[in-house]
């Protein structure tokens, strides 16, 4: 479901980027080559704000702390190993439209399922830690209480 933001292209400021707040989320919507896209504002590395960031060739963002840089359409990381949040955005009467639900909890729980395979084959700790958080947060219980 698509909800009116009350934001317009003309707003999103001389870096073709605004952060907005809605219901507990952080949400970066940024205009680059002319095509409009959202995507979550924390970086999944180490949750710096991609809004502070620099878009660059490609459609292509950089967080500015650690250097992961990520596909502005499909969130991938191009540098890094996390993927970012994107979120459906439209333009309609000059507004923008965003659609701020979450994917269905079996979608975000596959998601992370896969993201902790890549971590353990990657060796990588930390990773596999913020896996098993996202993972709780989609509503598995992935501590044993023994």
């Amino acid at each position: 479901m698509l909800t009116a933001t009350g934001l317009k292209r003309s707003e999103l400021g001389s870096h073709g980027k605004k952060l907005l707040r809605h219901d507990g989320k952080q949400v970066l919507v940024v205009v680059h080559e002319g095509q409009l896209f959202a995507l979550g504002n924390r970086c999944p590395h180490e949750g710096y704000p991609l809004s502070e960031g620099t878009i660059g060739p490609g459609c292509v963002l950089t967080c500015n702390w650690h250097n992961w840089k990520f596909d502005l359409a499909s969130g991938a990381a191009l540098v890094g190993r996390d993927p970012v949040r994107t979120y459906e955005v439209t333009e309609r009467g000059g507004e923008i439209f965003i659609d701020f639900r979450d994917p269905p909890a079996d979608e975000r729980r596959a998601r992370a399922l896969r993201g902790i395979e890549a971590a353990i084959l990657d060796n990588d700790r930390a990773r596999m830690a913020r896996e098993v958080a996202r993972l709780e947060r989609a509503g598995s219980a992935a501590r044993s209480n023994a």
